[in-house]
């Protein structure tokens, strides 16, 4: 068995800079852009816990972060005309990804695999095989950017275009991983990201609400 757990948290101060918008993680699709006028006022800070186990083919890998940042307008904006701030805009995501050794290799987190046969050698190596699975999600604090007085984010809820913001993401994949020799590896996934339903979005808009994907991509370890 091998198990880790592992904490993190920084602290920061960050004023007067643009915060970067919310992407995800396979795609890149952005989901969440904050308004031209929207800074960072003071402080920013990130907290965070983990853990993993291995035993034999199978493993687990589970992670939460959580970061908050003091935002503010530049520009006085809504119907009330306020110059204002949100301290502490709570951002959380979450993943929690499962695996299996096809092959009967050992499972192994945050390392290589080492095939039982490498692809190519005599007596028909056919290389690791793992199949493996993910779940994971995105909660923005949603009042600081549905509220008319604060807004401080661009257009609400993404379209077909790609523009636009949700506060909300949640995305499900699986994948086969081929390891042929033990620092090259080729990763297939297959996976689907839903975008929030709680949005205000513009008259007459088509609203992306989900997007399915398919990647083939391939890593060497020198």
């Amino acid at each position: 068995n091998k198990m880790q757990f592992w904490v993190m948290g920084t602290w920061g101060r960050q004023d007067a800079v643009a915060p970067t918008s919310f992407a995800t993680t396979d795609t890149g699709t952005t989901f969440l852009t904050f308004n031209a006028a929207t800074t960072n006022s003071e402080d920013r800070t990130r907290k965070g816990a983990g853990a993993s186990w291995a035993k034999g083919p199978g493993k687990f890998i589970g992670e939460f972060a959580s970061m908050g940042m003091d935002l503010k307008r530049t520009a006085k904006t809504g119907p009330l005309g306020i110059d204002n701030e949100n301290q502490n805009t709570r951002f959380d995501s979450w993943y929690v990804t499962v695996g299996w050794m096809l092959t009967g290799e050992d499972a192994v987190v945050g390392g290589r695999v080492t095939p039982r046969k490498a692809f190519g050698k005599k007596g028909g190596g056919k290389g690791a095989w793992e199949v493996v699975g993910r779940l994971s999600g995105f909660q923005a604090e949603r009042e600081p950017f549905y509220n008319l007085d604060k807004q401080y984010a661009s257009a609400i809820m993404g379209t077909q275009t790609g523009t636009g913001s949700t506060t909300n993401m949640d995305s499900w994949q699986v994948g086969l991983n081929w390891t042929p020799i033990s620092n090259a590896r080729v990763m297939l996934d297959y996976g689907e990201n839903r975008f929030g339903a709680d949005y205000v979005g513009a008259v007459g808009t088509d609203v992306r609400k989900q997007e399915r994907f398919a990647m083939l991509s391939t890593q060497f370890d020198f």
